[in-house]
């Protein structure tokens, strides 16, 4: 993949592809969430994920402190 990062470092982990907030419900400690974008909604997930990758740029400081 290639992106642009947000942050300093390498995310390892599974990836786990969530489209919605409910499929997001199944993301396990470490992963990688793979989404389309995501909004204020999303943000309990950061504090277990290892790392995002969105489709849309966000621009809001939460993604950005993964």
């Amino acid at each position: 993949m290639k992106g642009i990062p947000v942050s300093r470092g390498i995310a390892k982990g599974y990836a786990r592809i969530a489209a919605t907030l409910e499929e997001a419900s199944s993301l396990q400690r470490g992963e990688i969430l793979i989404t389309h974008t995501t909004d204020i909604g999303w943000t309990p997930y950061f504090s277990i994920i290892s790392g995002v990758v969105t489709e849309l740029e966000v621009s809001y400081p939460t993604v950005s402190r993964i």
